[in-house]
């Protein structure tokens, strides 16, 4: 039961990672049915709200992908690091004279 949370959780984490990428995709196609070409300024109406939401969705993965590397395995690995690193350290301690 807890390896189906687990993939569930994951699953989500993963689900919501995709998010501000599906975003992304949709400006792209939002541009291609303004008339804009691939690369360059476009000054086609309704390209300054494409604009705004390739900002938003900048802003969203600023936000959305640190949460999610962390609860998709960036906690688990600190957590390893800091139990070796912590043997190593108390194993320096006890090799010290004194």
């Amino acid at each position: 039961m807890a390896l189906l949370k687990r993939i569930i959780q994951s699953l989500w984490w993963l689900a919501l990672a995709y998010v501000p990428l599906a975003l992304s995709d949709r400006i792209e196609r939002l541009y291609a049915e303004l008339g804009c070409p691939p690369r360059g300024d476009c000054y086609v109406a309704g390209t300054m709200t494409a604009f705004d939401l390739e900002l938003l969705t900048l802003g969203i993965a600023l936000l959305v992908w640190p949460a999610c590397l962390w609860f998709l395995g960036l906690r688990w690995m600190t957590g390893r690091l800091g139990n070796w690193l912590g043997t190593l350290f108390k194993a320096h301690r006890l090799r010290q004279p004194g």
